[in-house]
């Protein structure tokens, strides 16, 4: 029997959110980011500690952010301009101290040992905190660089959701329909609704 343990990230997709109010979430159709080679994401959470009877009573864990960092190939020209907010005009990107990125939804998917999917999507978030550019010279051993972006995401004003995930090996019921038709259009359009539990 395979197991579930992860074999590869691939398929790395950006959408520019157009629209995102307490009524509306709206993102632009997704295009692809990079070839993908990591992804690290870390949901931050502030905790309390409440005291009663000089002893703790409860622990309350409040949602901060959801810091990503992604590491590609390379990033475009275009994609550079939507993640920084640096202006692209007649194949010449300029960088200026006002830049501001624009806020996008990410996706991605896994593969696991069993051959199915682990599918993620974060629904805003934004990049250009940090922007890294190193280049290196050419030595007698081939040494390839790649691209390495930071970001943090957080949740829709819609209804307060940051993630959808889905585990294709686990979606074994009929009643499994809302998952089933959100893989279905994965590459073609951000999910816009909550994602289901999967028992």
């Amino acid at each position: 029997m395979s197991t579930k343990r992860k074999l590869g990230m691939k398929d790395l997709y950006v959408a520019k959110v157009i629209k995102n109010t307490s009524t509306e979430y709206v993102c632009e159709t997704p295009q692809k980011l990079c070839r993908a080679i990591k992804a690290k994401i870390k949901t931050k959470k502030g905790s309390e500690k409440l005291y009663s009877d000089s002893e703790v009573e409860d622990i309350i864990n409040q949602f901060d952010s959801c810091e990503v960092e992604l590491e590609g190939d390379h990033l475009s020209a275009e994609m550079t301009a939507l993640l920084n907010g640096a202006t692209l005009k007649n194949g010449v990107l300029i960088d200026n101290v006002d830049d501001e990125g624009s806020e996008v939804a990410i996706m991605f998917r896994d593969k696991r040992a069993n051959g199915k999917y682990e599918f993620q999507c974060l629904f805003c978030g934004k990049f250009g905190e940090e922007d890294d550019d190193e280049h290196e010279t050419a030595t007698d051993k081939v040494k390839g660089q790649t691209k390495t972006i930071k970001g943090t995401f957080y949740g829709r004003k819609l209804d307060g959701d940051y993630r959808l995930r889905i585990f294709e090996d686990e979606l074994v019921s009929e009643n499994d329909t809302d998952a089933k038709s959100i893989i279905e259009k994965w590459f073609n359009e951000v999910p816009s609704q909550k994602p289901i539990t999967v028992k």
